[in-house]
């Protein structure tokens, strides 16, 4: 048991009152044995609909700040938009380049083909380039291999531009970044492929 800052909110009740999942999802983070593991419970939260960024930013206020320090670096992380420990890497690898900005990330998209919103990991807007950070552990729970060579088919054929990156790709750095800046380079310019939309996250049924 711990003192808050705030009065807790309720989630449900049984036997016992639970808290609310923003508040539940909060404390598992604060009492994660890394940053890592801390941006792993927000984004499986995230990912799956229980939260949102906004609710998991109030019920950390809430709590006040003691031993907040490792579950404040998860929150920046995934408020930029990231949603896995491995883009956490991904992004801070991308920040060092002189030639690559910064990138949309886990930008929904609209392909026009009507099959569907698709979510790009990475992408530059300016060149119609998607990188897809392809981790087993964090990333695209449940979901197998064929799902996601089917979703780079699609995004390949509304023309968009696509590169993957690996977990060993992204640690070992200078390859990965290179290959990113020389694809952005080659396609500055370029923008969207027509048909291709920017939308909101689509809401995920509990």
């Amino acid at each position: 048991m711990r003192r808050a800052t705030a009065a807790i909110e309720i989630g449900a009740r049984g036997l016992v009152p639970y808290v609310d999942e923003a508040t539940a999802v909060i404390v598992a983070a604060r009492g994660a044995d890394s940053p890592r593991a801390a941006i792993a419970i927000l984004s499986r939260a995230l990912q799956t609909g229980l939260v949102t960024v906004d609710s998991l930013l109030a019920a950390r206020e809430r709590l006040g700040d003691k031993w907040c320090r490792g579950v404040d670096q998860a929150l920046v992380a995934v408020g930029v938009g990231l949603r896995s420990p491995l883009e956490r890497d991904n992004r801070e690898l991308i920040l060092t380049s002189r030639v690559l900005p910064e990138p949309k990330w886990n930008q929904w998209l609209d392909l026009g083909d009507g099959l569907g919103p698709v979510c790009a990991d990475a992408l530059w807007l300016d060149a119609g380039f998607v990188e897809e950070v392809l981790g087993r552990k964090y990333h695209l729970w449940g979901e197998q291999f064929e799902t996601t060579e089917e979703r780079r088919g699609r995004l390949v054929a509304a023309d968009l531009v696509v590169q993957g990156a690996t977990a060993r790709q992204i640690q070992a750095r200078g390859p990965l970044l290179t290959r990113l800046e020389q694809t952005y380079s080659r396609n500055a310019g370029r923008g969207m492929p027509p048909g291709v939309r920017l939308i909101d996250p689509p809401a995920i049924a509990k």
